[in-house]
């Protein structure tokens, strides 16, 4: 009897998941193919679904018992891919059979080695097949449907001859295969000899580095020169840091359309970080290129851990210049500031300070992490995870309970905390990016929870819709994979905040590769990246070859992302361009320069930001006063032409209530005040 209780303790959690597993089987045969992409669920059934769920428990803890066995880790992974398989096989969009393919690839990989070779063999013969006949029998058979004949765009079309989505990835892949042809012209004794090709790497490596700060330092600085940055973000943040400078503490008007500390829309105290440098240098120039050597050192941490990792020198400095030019790193500074930049070097930091076991750096870097944004502690939770489930024979148990404690408890006390006080003293917590995660919109997180445990297929369908597939080919596929290739189970906790952050929420921005939401995943998944090449290198016996080959796979994902970065394109690039018409803008300097500083002025976008380091009451023309005329406006600021039609319409209603022309405008830029 002691014997089974042992055996059930030690194996509570797998007979869980087992039994979920089994559930989920039957949840996707019983139901109709629609109901597996939407939350159509009640409590009710929560009710019948848990029953069910415990019923699994009880029966498998039964056979434990009769059979004196324990719960097989096969028969986990055959749970699992059953229902991989038939969900693969029901569901009617080829994205998510795709997707689907895809997962069922990397679990076949991991459990590679783990269980019999006549099992892994049999097994992926089979799924193979199913999967060739499912993708076939759905590429040409014709649907008829009218429910997937309006879902199928969603998730299925991928224009491989947009521009905007897809060129790149053919010019990244055409550039691969022009290096693989290079690679097999090489001599295989280049390869072979680490110190000759560790000073050709580094050489490369430092060079690419340069021009790429230098590029992307370039763009930015010319983004601000020539007023190409709007009020969301940019204007924001430059107005609350020369509000921080004039010693007002971080507060804002054009963030809300009126005064506001900007830490009661996100909690960011990070930000006075940049304050001594901004005090010296009060520009926005000065914060975008902040930005951009914040995120370049997390080079540092990050060889530290390849280091740690005993990865061998020219690996590492590959993955140095990986780093510097992965699109999701570079394309997130090309959207001018955020705190989330922060994230890259601080969680790498965070990641080498808990492979030292170093209990000062962690506390430290957990800190600073959690003072990026309330929403850090995420990542530092399953950063947390990591450690925790760890295997490493020097860690002891009380560190584990310190780890456990600084990275996973005090990050989520922290989390709601921070929460609780945007939503009753702040502008509120912007959750509602993730209501379509929960059937229960009044139960919070544990809502969540409880649709994750009925539907797990809805969150798998979440992920692979058309604009997400695109975002994780190009972010994987800048890495050459290697983030997904574990043999490690917990390594994937470092995969998680990627599937939550940028994944399944449906908020676009999220999983768009120029928009701020890319740091601090983008950081966790080059570590699994490091984590792959340490076991590999580890595990293999032609140690050399090996190497050879991950020098290979990294050098193709540099050129890879290379080619992306440069096709990278926001309306970015063009401002270089525009310097050329420099003079123009400094016309425009001039004439802003003339209003007077006790002003309250109503200005157009791309105007804000530059106005913000005189005008204290600044507003942004489309989204001042609802859209009414605001008679304490001193003076209106809009570019010759306009083209938005609030801002347009705008301009008429001032018109009409009798503002005029200023003796301040000039021919590149209208200035109106007050009859």
């Amino acid at each position: 009897m002691n014997k089974f209780l042992k055996t059930i303790k030690n194996e509570i959690v797998l007979i869980f998941f087992t039994a979920f597993f089994f559930f989920q089987i039957i949840y996707v045969l019983n139901n109709p193919v629609e109901n597996l992409y939407t939350l159509n669920l009640s409590l009710n059934a929560l009710i019948m679904q848990a029953v069910s769920i415990s019923l699994f428990m009880i029966f498998i803890t039964i056979a434990i018992r009769i059979n004196e066995i324990k719960i097989s880790w096969t028969i986990f992974y055959i749970t699992l891919l059953v229902y991989l398989t038939i969900f693969m096989l029901k569901v009617n969009i080829p994205i998510i059979s795709l997707g689907l393919i895809f997962i069922i690839g990397v679990i076949l990989f991991f459990i590679k080695g783990k269980t019999s070779k006549t099992f892994i063999k049999h097994t992926t013969i089979t799924i193979a097949i199913l999967s060739i006949c499912k993708m076939v029998f759905m590429f040409f058979v014709r649907y008829r449907s009218n429910f997937v004949a309006n879902i199928v765009n969603d998730y299925f079309y991928i224009d491989f001859f947009n521009y905007e989505k897809s060129n790149f990835i053919l010019f990244g892949i055409i550039a691969v295969l022009i290096f693989s042809l290079l690679y097999l012209l090489l001599r295989k004794k280049l390869w072979e000899n680490e110190d000759r090709i560790f000073k050709y790497i580094l050489i490369f490596v430092i060079l690419i580095g340069i021009v790429q700060v230098l590029y992307l330092t370039t763009i930015m600085v010319s983004r601000v020169l020539t007023f190409k940055i709007p009020t969301y973000d940019m204007g924001i943040f430059t107005q609350m840091f020369h509000n921080m400078d004039r010693g007002l503490g971080p507060v804002t008007t054009v963030e809300r359309d009126g005064l506001l500390s900007h830490f009661k829309v996100h909690v960011s105290p990070i930000y006075y970080l940049m304050l001594p440098i901004f005090k010296i240098w009060p520009s926005a120039i000065t914060l975008q290129v902040l930005q951009i050597l914040i995120v370049a050192s997390g080079t540092i941490p990050l060889y530290k851990i390849a280091k740690e990792l005993k990865i061998k020198r020219s690996l590492a400095v590959l993955v140095i210049g990986l780093y510097l030019v992965l699109p999701s790193l570079n394309g997130s500074s090309m959207y001018d500031l955020h705190e989330n930049c922060f994230l890259a070097p601080l969680l790498l930091w965070l990641f080498y300070a808990g492979l030292r076991n170093n209990k000062l750096l962690l506390v430290l870097f957990t800190a600073l992490a959690l003072a990026v944004k309330e929403d850090a502690g995420l990542y530092v939770v399953f950063i947390g995870l990591y450690f925790l489930f760890r295997k490493n024979e020097n860690i002891r148990t009380k560190d584990k309970i310190f780890n456990l404690i600084v990275l996973i408890i005090i990050p989520i006390i922290v989390f709601f905390i921070l929460i609780s006080y945007l939503n009753n003293f702040g502008d509120g917590a912007m959750l509602n990016r993730y209501e379509n995660l929960s059937a229960y919109e009044n139960m919070g997180i544990i809502g969540i929870l409880i649709s994750f445990l009925q539907n797990f297929s809805y969150y798998i369908s979440l992920i692979f819709k058309t604009n997400k597939v695109y975002y994780l080919i190009v972010v994987l596929g800048s890495m050459a994979f290697l983030p997904v290739l574990q043999k490690r189970w917990y390594n994937y906790f470092l995969i998680c905040p990627l599937i939550i952050v940028n994944l399944l929420s449906d908020y676009q921005y999220q999983h768009f590769l120029i928009f701020q939401y890319n740091y601090g995943t983008s950081a966790l998944l080059m570590v699994m990246l490091l984590l792959s090449i340490n076991y590999f290198e580890e595990k293999t016996e032609n140690k050399l070859k090996t190497n050879r080959n991950f020098k290979v796979l990294l050098l193709a994902a540099f050129i890879f992302s290379t080619v992306i970065v440069f096709n990278l394109d926001y309306n970015k690039s063009y401002a270089i361009s525009d310097l050329k018409n420099i003079e123009k803008y400094e016309e425009i300097e001039n004439a802003l320069d003339k209003i007077p500083h006790d002003s309250k002025v109503l200005s157009q976008t791309f105007y804000t930001t530059y106005l913000s380091k005189n005008i204290f009451e600044l507003y942004d023309l489309q989204y001042h006063n609802n859209l009414e005329v605001d008679e304490e406006i001193d003076y209106i600021v809009i570019p010759i032409e306009l083209y938005i039609e609030k801002e347009i319409l705008m301009k008429e209603k001032y018109l009409e209530s009798g503002y005029k022309l200023s003796k301040f405008s000039n021919e590149y830029i209208e200035i109106y005040e007050k009859e």
